[in-house]
């Protein structure tokens, strides 16, 4: 037997381990260190799935089946009110059927709101005649009666307070039009204004719900502002129906409630104001004016006709009024913000109205502008202004006659809290539907209705553009992995805008979520129904957020209840947190909207100036919201087919947020091991001695 020899030979790792695997490793290492520092909270790239959707009253018609969704985490279940059925209808989650439906005939003539805390669901029913005081109606998850107490004239909006320790409601007052007021002017019944705070003394319960009285019920009043008009005037606030006191013309709309459960944001949407009411002693401490956006300014264009046969944003010599319909609190590094969505909704009765066409003749009601100014030119055109609807109440004055107001800025904004505007987003939601592949094609339209056929016509592009455009109606605010997002509701447009409040001062565009159909041809004659598996789902009403720790399957969702499909849909988002690194920390941009900083004026005569901070984000605290587990809906659509049909559009590059992997810290480590080992390779790889080995 020879004995066995060495032999020496070249590695065949060689070329790997010299080249190959440290380049791997170092570009592993350095993506890994990339999501490490990635900001924290934004939704990912991928695209929200539509989970399904709820038809309330299929066979009845469309208009008023589901408007307002409220979501009890414990029960997971979904409470809409369905105004043409005068139901609340119990929908049971994540399989959208339907639990239990409750007449709430007994109570009123229609709900027109609902709110859920630990347990009790808060209703808001208004009476009839609408002038008449209203109710609240306390049921239990099931359905099951618990007790009413007295609200004021039509309660239009119901939230409870974070604590659970309150309810509050906006008490619109709208008056009764069936008679009108002397000489023809005004309203012969206009009830007052005013906001309900039922105060049930602790956090609320079944058992306490079922003992509330009258005794627990206070008033907020507008009638100490009644010899105040003049001075209310002079701030910008709008008071105008003839014949009416301050406290008969202010409407409010829609009520936030700050996160200590202390004070409530009462939107007065045709007043363009909002009230601070404290919530302790149930008093109205303050009415903030909202003051007005230039439309001729960069950055706030608009379309302003239905009748130029073209989607095309331009500036134009308008003011706008705010005219906010929803709004929300939330709170960024300690300090607490109000979004609003400026709906823009006016006064057009029977009895009165205030809505003119700057196209129409002065002697016919429209507004008179000088022969030789520029208004009178662009006005007689209906393919310039002459469609565009505007007020002839104030502040429009016959003694400046150049200047119009029309209704909403098209937009939704940021405000600090004692009224100041922080952010308005202009023209930026009406651009970015009009960039999109898909939302474009139905820009600015809204589902028409032949009065002859009875039949729903089908989509309409631009027809909208002469009024509100998309018409932001409802907002929500909600925390994903740290980070606030508000969801603002497009009526007419049919979809949802998604943006990221990282920075208050200068929020960040990511989506748009909607599952309209602006193919869709119409209805059946005589049918008055538009069935959602077709159409879609259009016009949404209200707008809740889930987060992921209450929904159903561990994802944020955002339900909508849709007001003329009477459908509500619900959409889970995709989000990835870290829950080791934040977006202060890393020093992350976000991007901004394409807009200026936003000239806007208060009608008063004085300038407000909107800060812009930059875009850096920074960590946001917990939300500031409503009180609602889910922050302001038969049977099961098969979830297949309708996630077809979901549109969901990341329009412009840079609006994506990126996003932090749950492992990314230990993948640095890992890319940092592999390239240290790779370099270790390598150095061995590059001498020149053979590497010696047994060979047999």
């Amino acid at each position: 037997m020879r004995p066995m020899t060495r032999q020496p030979h070249t590695s065949k790792r060689g070329w790997f381990s010299s080249i190959a695997l440290p380049v791997i490793a170092l570009t592993l290492a350095a993506l890994a260190t990339i999501a490490a520092t990635t900001q924290v909270g934004a939704a990912t790239d991928d695209e929200p799935e539509f989970i399904g959707r709820f038809t309330s009253d299929p066979d009845g018609t469309s208009e008023g089946r589901a408007e307002i969704v409220s979501y009890d985490a414990d029960s997971k279940q979904l409470f809409i009110t369905n105004a043409e059925a005068d139901t609340l209808d119990i929908v049971s989650l994540p399989d959208f059927e339907l639990v239990k439906q409750v007449s709430m005939e007994e109570w009123g003539a229609g709900l027109n709101s609902v709110s859920v805390s630990n347990g009790v669901v808060a209703v808001a029913v208004e009476a009839d005649p609408k002038s008449d005081p209203g109710s609240i109606v306390f049921l239990d998850t099931n359905g099951s009666y618990l007790s009413s107490v007295g609200a004021g004239a039509l309660p239009d909006m119901i939230t409870f307070t974070p604590d659970g320790g309150k309810v509050v409601v906006a008490n619109e007052g709208e008056p009764n039009d069936d008679e009108c007021g002397p000489d023809g002017e005004g309203f012969a019944v206009d009830p007052e204004g005013s906001i309900t705070v039922v105060d049930f003394g602790q956090p609320i319960s079944v058992e306490a719900a079922k003992e509330l009285t009258d005794s627990n019920v206070h008033t907020a009043s507008f009638s100490k502002y009644n010899d105040q008009k003049e001075a209310l005037l002079d701030k910008g606030i709008r008071i105008f129906v003839p014949g009416a006191t301050v406290a008969q013309d202010l409407e409010p709309e829609y009520v936030a409630v700050s996160r200590d459960s202390g004070t409530a944001y009462v939107t007065l949407q045709e007043n363009n104001a909002i009230a601070v009411v404290d919530l302790a002693s149930a008093e109205v401490t303050d009415l903030l004016p909202l003051g007005t956006v230039d439309f001729s300014t960069a950055g706030h264009e608009v379309d302003p006709s239905d009748k130029d046969d073209k989607f095309e944003l331009r500036s134009v010599p308008v003011q706008a009024l705010f005219l906010p319909d929803a709004i929300a609190t939330f709170s960024s590094d300690g300090t607490a913000y109000l979004a609003t969505a400026n709906e823009g909704d006016s006064r057009d009765y029977d009895c009165y109205s205030e809505e003119v066409r700057l196209g129409d003749p002065a002697d016919e009601g429209g507004l008179e502008f000088p022969a030789d100014s520029e208004l009178a030119t662009r006005t007689a055109d209906e393919a310039d202004l002459g469609r565009l609807l505007a007020t002839n109440a104030f502040p429009y004055s016959a003694d400046e006659p150049e200047t119009v107001y029309a209704f909403s800025p098209r937009s939704f904004s940021i405000w600090s809290t004692d009224g100041k505007l922080l952010w308005d987003s202009g023209a930026d939601m009406t651009r970015r539907v009009l960039d999109d592949p898909v939302l474009g094609e139905g820009f600015q339209g809204q589902t028409g209705f032949d009065d002859e056929t009875e039949n729903w016509t089908g989509w309409e592009p631009d027809s909208r553009s002469d009024d509100k455009g998309v018409e932001a109606e409802a907002i929500t605010v909600g925390e994903i992995c740290g980070v606030q997002q508000a969801f603002i509701g497009f009526e007419r447009q049919s979809a949802i805008a998604q943006y990221d409040l990282s920075d208050p001062t200068s929020p960040a565009f990511v989506r748009f979520i909607s599952s309209a159909n602006y193919d869709w041809e119409g209805s059946e004659p005589g049918s008055q129904v538009i069935d959602p598996e077709a159409a879609g789902d259009i016009s949404p009403e209200g707008v809740i957020f889930i987060s992921a720790e209450d929904s159903p399957d561990g994802r944020p969702w955002v339900v909508a209840a849709h007001e003329l499909s009477g459908s509500t849909a619900a959409w889970a988002l995709p989000a990835t947190c870290d829950s080791t690194t934040n977006a202060s920390e890393t020093g992350s941009s976000v991007a901004t909207p394409s807009t200026t900083t936003p000239d806007v004026n208060n009608m008063a005569g004085h300038n407000t100036s909107p800060s812009s901070t930059g875009s850096t984000a920074a960590q946001a605290s917990t939300e500031e919201g409503s009180g609602d587990t889910a922050t302001s809906n038969g049977e099961t659509s098969d979830t297949t087919a309708a996630s077809s049909s979901s549109v969901v559009s990341l329009a412009g590059s840079g609006s994506e947020l990126a996003h932090t992997g749950p492992n990314s810290g230990w993948l640095a480590l890992i890319g940092a091991g592999c390239a240290l080992f790779g370099l270790l390779l390598a150095h061995q790889g590059r001498d020149s001695t053979p590497i010696v080995g047994d060979e047999l």
